[in-house]
């Protein structure tokens, strides 16, 4: 009898925790709203770290203080009479103002973590294949080859802006849209609507 008051006990603390939640007109969980997942703990973690999965407080606010220094050089003023960089040369980027990687790096149970990634063991991606490493290089090379002309027009095959396996690279478009934390890690409105299996993500 005992057990029976238990278990009636337990379903019916379950059905009151499930009521609080919002859900959609069908009864699925309803997580529609902004996400940010800006943060500084890196995907991969450090090699120096090892399989070290935590750090301490005083680590991560050493880290922390020390972007934040970098961030406010990083924002100063250029200068308006500097030369034009050379054919070809590094142009620059956006400034500090566009982008937001977050400013603390992220704790679970109170814990600091490392790394986002946890297994393997590492904290690291596994090694690519050859034909990983190959499709690697490409993009790097699509990313870092600027001679200042549209030099992919003279090559054979599909260029970085042809292939949508390589226009992750070549197209900002599809950086915003990202999942995982990184330097666009601007918050993600997320939308359920009732039927629907997924849930819809927009920039």
């Amino acid at each position: 009898m005992k057990r029976g008051y238990l278990g009636i006990l337990v379903l019916f603390t379950s059905a009151a925790a499930s009521a609080d939640i919002p859900r959609t007109q069908d009864g699925k969980p309803d997580l529609s709203g902004f996400f940010d997942v800006a943060t500084i703990t890196p995907l991969q973690r450090p090699e120096e770290f090892g399989d070290k999965l935590y750090i301490t407080v005083e680590e991560a606010q050493k880290i922390e203080e020390d972007l934040a220094s970098s961030r406010v050089k990083a924002n100063s003023a250029s200068d308006p009479n500097r030369e034009a960089p050379p054919t070809g040369g590094n142009v620059g980027g956006y400034n500090r103002f566009w982008l937001d990687g977050g400013e603390h790096r992220f704790a679970i149970d109170g814990k600091i973590r490392t790394s986002v990634i946890t297994a393997p063991a590492n904290g690291r991606y596994p090694e690519l294949s050859t034909l990983g490493k190959a499709k690697e290089q490409t993009l790097v090379d699509d990313f870092t080859h600027k001679p200042g002309t549209a030099w992919w027009l003279d090559q054979e095959g599909p260029g970085p802006y042809d292939d949508m396996e390589r226009a992750h690279f070549a197209n900002v478009a599809c950086w915003v849209l990202a999942r995982l934390p990184d330097h666009r890690s601007f918050p993600r409105p997320i939308t359920i609507t009732s039927g629907s299996s997924k849930p819809k993500i927009t920039s």
